[in-house]
């Protein structure tokens, strides 16, 4: 399995990654005990720099409101809240959870056999973050990028100049890269998150910059 650099994840524990990376990121933790497991070292490690931290007094009623807590019954788990989408999704597909109280967009044609649909995260307005479908054999527009950008495959699959990626697995890119994925025969459904616009080229470029910021 692709999983994130360790700068990612390092970002991730510490609350740093733009909104729409970390949503991706979040989506392929659900499927990746081992990045889970490397998660938990950096976030372990963030924990050891506050204990570090001088300590802060408290105020002088604080023991008592947490005492007081500690007799209020548990609250029940938040009800999940349901994804909201006008694209219609391949009925074999199921959608990670990290998406959950987020909408999906209609879909937007972007190339022969290819269209993306914007996610809306709530809080988080500006974030650059949507799903791309791509048909069985069919190629993704030649394109470089403005910043980071995260891939993560939720079904099918597809290759690029680093290699192949599958369910699960996620592609980073940087300003340095640019390519052309391809699908798998089967295509492929994914999240696709970037802090900063694409770069296509061409005319294609000047169509697609309404849709891809």
């Amino acid at each position: 399995m692709t999983t994130p650099h360790d700068e990612t994840l390092a970002s991730y524990a510490a609350g740093t990654l733009d909104a729409g990376i970390r949503l991706a990121v979040a989506a392929h933790l659900e499927a990746a005990p081992k990045s889970r497991a490397r998660l938990a070292h950096f976030e372990a490690a963030a924990g050891a720099v506050l204990d570090d931290l001088p300590p802060t007094d408290l105020a002088s009623d604080a023991l008592d409101r947490l005492l007081a807590r500690l007799d209020e019954p548990e609250p029940p788990p938040p009800a999940p809240i349901p994804v909201r989408h006008a694209a219609r999704m391949p009925t074999d597909v199921r959608l990670p959870k990290a998406l959950e109280g987020c909408s999906i967009g209609r879909w937007i044609w972007i190339g022969p056999g290819v269209r993306y649909s914007a996610i809306s995260i709530p809080g988080a307005p500006k974030a650059n973050v949507g799903l791309v479908e791509v048909g069985p054999g069919r190629r993704m527009p030649d394109h470089g990028h403005g910043g980071n950008e995260i891939t993560y495959v939720i079904s099918g699959g597809f290759s690029d100049e680093n290699g192949h990626y599958e369910a699960g697995d996620v592609c980073e890119a940087d300003e340095s890269l640019e390519h052309q994925p391809v699908a798998d025969p089967e295509g492929c459904l994914c999240i696709i998150a970037m802090d900063a616009p694409m770069r296509f080229k061409g005319l294609l470029g000047a169509v697609l910059k309404p849709f891809t910021g």
